[in-house]
């Protein structure tokens, strides 16, 4: 068993840190770099360093992203920019662009593949054999391998990784004290809480949907206990963590820049329930809700018409962590269209919950099988493994396909638009941080790679100044609506030459979304159709 757990284990890192240099960071991945760039120099993420003003916020009030007198960028929590500050450090050693980006992504991937093994340990706390323990974790880690969605987000210098290490502590300890009685309730409170707030200043979402499953969970362990004093300790920590984030929601401005988000993307509750279906059909195609359904129905069945498995499944502790993390996937599937954005990335720790589900279910199942009379199981049996591999079958027609596309990804240098733009810029000018570059989208990684003055921008921020400035270096992405307009009228008004490239000019230069357009691409898109081609415009002298 230890020998597969190596194996299965070298693979997973195989698969996720091969060829983590290509493609180049793409605009939120710049974003983080150019912020912890900025932490090193200012000690925070500053909005403006006196050369380039970088605020992603959309919508019109953006005053509301950035702390007044400070100069602070409050538009997203910090956690992410510090996380990244090592890697920033680093690369400022070198020259060679990929290099950098490596820099930049390993310690997010390094986070991901921890928080894994976090939540590999949490399920083999339920068994006591070591070779069971050994077993689980090593088919955990390869049903991990075998998700595109995952490791596509674990190689991104982004929130995401370090989300799912948050997630998976908060898991671990969670399981631990509430399920196995460790830790004492001063640790696990302290402990909690501590991992709250970070969380917090990460991805909020997701912090809400923790206080929101642990609030539900107690209340739910209430109507089963008659000892209301320890239930109101247990509540203690979530309480106590929504009072230490009350002045972050007034330094970050959470609330009012929440509600004018929702206003300037007319919120509407049909927007609500199209993403909830979008959030359970992918789970149900490109991962294995469906089977964990179809478990949860034998188990549900066996524990409401049998008496021989009610004292079993309702005593079993793999069905009892299976519904907590049910109830947080559940939790999550309902709060996380309500928000003013939405990404499938904003899903990611459900990826790791939801095999944990099935990991435990099918350990119940098994269970199950094994108590049934022989005469009934070998009529039993047949139809049984037939639902199941009917129930496998949408994942297994969709993940294959992607995993192999995935292969062909990181076997080769997949390249992005902005692996032609910045080498070329690189190469053709001898100092890159003394150009004025217009551009109407990945600002931030020309930032990052060049140093240069970017104006435009996909938020224009500066846009009547900016109408002002003859940019030595004009970049149109043709499919990024807002400001193309600006960019068009520099073009006309100055004397340019136009250098095309032989790829397509395709919105984002890498971004891990598998369905939501963009999506990932999964290989370079080479094109000679000058309708589709990516073109700079270099002013002439």
């Amino acid at each position: 068993m230890s020998l597969l757990l190596l194996l299965v284990t070298s693979l997973f890192i195989f698969l996720v840190f091969k060829n983590i240099q290509y493609p180049l960071l793409w605009n939120d991945e710049g974003e983080t770099m150019v912020f912890a760039e900025r932490i090193l120099s200012y000690g925070f993420p500053k909005a403006d360093d006196g050369k380039n003003t970088l605020n992603l916020c959309e919508f019109e009030k953006r005053d509301l992203c950035v702390r007044q007198g400070l100069g602070a960028y409050v538009f997203e929590p910090w956690i992410q920019f510090y996380i990244a500050v090592p890697g920033a450090f680093l690369a400022h050693n070198f020259t060679d662009i990929y290099l950098k980006t490596a820099l930049a992504r390993i310690p997010f991937t390094l986070i991901g593949c921890l928080s894994l093994i976090i939540f590999g340990l949490t399920i083999t706390k339920l068994y006591k054999e070591g070779k069971q323990k050994l077993f689980f974790i090593a088919l955990f880690i390869f049903l991990e391998a075998l998700s595109p969605f995952l490791l596509l987000h674990l190689r991104q210098a982004r929130s995401y990784p370090v989300t799912l290490l948050f997630s998976a502590i908060i898991i671990y300890l969670y399981v631990n004290h509430n399920f196995l009685k460790k830790f004492s309730l001063r640790t696990y409170n302290i402990s909690i809480i501590t991992l709250l707030f970070l969380l917090f200043h990460l991805f909020y979402p997701v912090y809400i949907i923790f206080i929101v499953t642990f609030t539900l969970h107690v209340l739910i362990t209430f109507t089963f206990s008659k000892n209301r004093r320890s239930i109101l300790r247990s509540f203690m920590p979530y309480a106590l963590s929504v009072i230490t984030i009350l002045p972050s929601l007034w330094f970050f401005n959470t609330i009012p820049i929440v509600f004018q988000a929702k206003e300037s993307f007319s919120f509407l509750p049909s927007r609500y329930f199209i993403l909830l279906k979008r959030i359970i059909y992918f789970f149900s195609i490109y991962e294995f809700l469906l089977p964990i359904i179809y478990l949860k129905t034998i188990i549900i069945s066996c524990f409401a018409f049998s008496a021989q498995f009610r004292k079993y499944i309702s005593s079993s502790l793999h069905t009892q962590v299976s519904l907590l993390f049910t109830l947080l996937f559940v939790v999550s599937v309902l709060i996380i269209p309500y928000g003013p954005y939405f990404y499938f990335r904003y899903t990611l720790p459900l990826q790791p919950i939801l095999t944990m589900v099935l990991l435990l279910d099918l350990c119940v199942t098994i269970v199950i099988f094994k108590k049934i009379k022989r005469r009934i199981k070998y009529f039993a049996a047949p139809p049984l493994l037939i639902l199941l591999v009917l129930s496998l079958a949408p994942s297994l027609s969709v993940k294959p396909v992607l995993f192999i596309n995935y292969l062909r990804e990181i076997s080769v240098a997949y390249k992005g638009p902005l692996d032609f733009i910045i080498p070329y810029i690189k190469s053709n000018y001898n100092d890159p941080k003394n150009l004025i570059i217009a551009t109407n989208y990945e600002e931030p990684s020309y930032i990052y790679y060049l140093d240069s003055k970017i104006i435009v921008g996909h938020t224009g921020i500066n846009l009547e100044k900016d109408r002002k400035i003859a940019p030595d270096i004009i970049i149109l992405r043709r499919y990024i609506f807002p400001n193309s307009n600006v960019i068009k009228d520099l073009i006309s008004e100055g004397n340019y030459k136009k250098t095309p490239f032989p790829i397509f000019d395709y919105p984002v230069n890498n971004i891990p979304e598998l369905i939501l357009s963009p999506f990932h691409l999964f290989s370079t898109k080479y094109t000679n159709d000058p309708n589709e081609m990516l073109e700079i415009y270099e002013k002439i002298h």
